[in-house]
């Protein structure tokens, strides 16, 4: 058991959390998260009936976990034996040790960087055959905008070989559901907190909702199955049928793909194009850029810039949770089997000591900054770095300057903004924006919401006209 105080005497000893602390936390994960860090420092324990669940926020917490992922699993609650909980947890993203390892390797082909210089062409045009829709003086929501292309990205790259897919809409957000249904019920098994009442049946009814219409989607996709189609689902179709995959192996890495290709790319665009919007100087410095005709020295370009500043502000991923298999060293700690470990991309990304000035988004940092792989991490780190790193920043790239070198986008005063998701944060609600004719413009508008928890946004600032 943890006695209170008994982590206080080291420093680099974890200090024994309070459940105060944690007291929103299936509500607001976030908060509650910053929270313990605010309150507890870079390493913080609880105890849960006995058995340990840590907080790790520092780099070198995050190095010890996701350099050894042989010690430190994927964690989550299995679900009832026979239950879709159990098959939605046999993709890439929830498999650990020599699964994980084979799995990765039938999918590394697919993302190598030839494959995705490949997409580039056809995905530019998918984009900018979205935007063809919008018109000057339309009120769009983002969010749903946004949403809609990463479908499109989704279904034609990934799993149906044409845009979109069966369903798209219900199956994306009857996965927001099931996540965040599923995020409460693990807190609440490893945390001294309680979930929301029925969070548990909750979370299998949204499985058996989802899992039957990802068993449908496969249906439909191995009926218009032809040869030679090279999407990700036709490949694992394809090793289903020569006996390297089973059904439900199949069914798992298209929840992964739901999850890794469209829930955190979507969310990642709409931050970034909001932000770009409440910043008017960077958004001008952008388009200035795109516009110029001048191609950047290499790691000079504000657009990458905007991008790597953006996910490390407000990335989709609030956190990740491992377990220990076996007894290991953590810090000054030695972890016994089977310990929770929690480590958070937002905490770390706005640690004063690795990034000056953390809440504001300033790009410019990027120019000189070079942080280790552990001090950020926005797709993740070591052997299990996310495999589609290259094809989102691919995609961002693409649709940030598309939408930039067209647009101006604004929002109405007072336009609230607020975060929503346990795991993967995205904007809740509708986010309205006007759409304009790129002309340089950009203002600073006044929004309220609990944005302003997140980044310090700047000072209103006259509109003038682009040089």
């Amino acid at each position: 058991m943890i006695r209170p105080g008994i982590y206080t005497e080291t420093p680099s000893l974890p200090s024994a959390g309070a459940a105060a602390w944690l007291e929103h936390i299936c509500d607001d994960s976030l908060a509650a998260i910053r929270k313990v860090h605010s309150m507890g420092g870079d390493f913080v324990a609880y105890d849960k009936g006995g058995d340990l669940t840590l907080f790790a926020f520092a780099p070198e917490h995050n190095r010890a976990v996701f350099s050894d992922p042989d010690t430190y699993h994927m964690f989550g609650p299995p679900g009832p034996r026979g239950s879709s909980q159990r098959r939605l947890s046999l993709g890439l993203l929830g498999l650990s040790g020599q699964q994980h390892v084979r799995r990765r390797r039938l999918v590394m082909p697919a993302v190598r960087k030839e494959a995705v210089e490949a997409y580039q062409s056809p995905l530019t045009e998918m984009v900018e055959q979205h935007l063809e829709r919008w018109q000057a003086g339309q009120v769009v929501d983002l969010a749903d905008e946004v949403k809609a292309l990463a479908r499109k990205v989704t279904g034609i790259f990934l799993l149906y070989g044409q845009a979109d897919f069966p369903r798209g809409r219900e199956i994306t957000e009857e996965n927001q559901r099931w996540v965040d249904a599923q995020v409460r019920v693990t807190l609440a098994g490893v945390l001294p907190v309680e979930a929301p009442a029925r969070s548990y049946e909750a979370w299998l009814d949204h499985g058996a909702t989802l899992g039957r219409d990802l068993r449908h989607l496969l249906r439909e996709r191995r009926a218009a199955l032809r040869p030679g189609d090279r999407d990700l689902l036709a490949l694992f179709l394809q090793e289903h049928d020569q006996g390297r995959l089973s059904e439900d192996d199949v069914l798992g890495e298209v929840h992964t793909m739901v999850n890794a290709a469209y829930q955190t790319t979507a969310s990642s665009l709409t931050w970034m194009l909001l932000l770009l919007a409440l910043h008017p100087d960077v958004a001008r410095d952008l388009v200035d850029e795109l516009q110029s005709g001048v191609a950047p020295a290499p790691g000079q370009s504000l657009l990458e810039c905007v991008i790597k500043e953006s996910l490390r502000v407000v990335g989709p991923g609030v956190f990740t949770i491992r377990q220990t298999t076996r007894p290991a060293q953590l810090g000054a700690l030695k972890v016994p089997v089977r310990t929770i470990v929690l480590l958070s991309f937002f905490v770390t990304h706005h640690m004063p000591s690795l990034f000056a000035e953390p809440d504001r988004f300033i790009p410019e940092r990027w120019r000189t900054l070079a942080p280790s792989p552990y001090a950020y991490f926005p797709f993740g780190a070591g052997p299990r770095l996310c495999l589609g790193i290259g094809f989102a920043q691919q995609m961002m790239r693409i649709v940030i300057a598309t939408v930039m070198r067209r647009f101006r986008l604004s929002l109405a005063p007072g336009t609230r903004v607020d975060r929503h998701g346990l795991l993967i944060m995205n904007v809740r609600d509708r986010l309205p924006m006007t759409v304009h004719l790129q002309d340089g413009r950009f203002s600073h508008t006044p929004v309220v919401g609990n944005i302003h928890e997140m980044v310090d946004l700047p000072r209103a600032t006259a509109a003038r006209r682009a040089a």
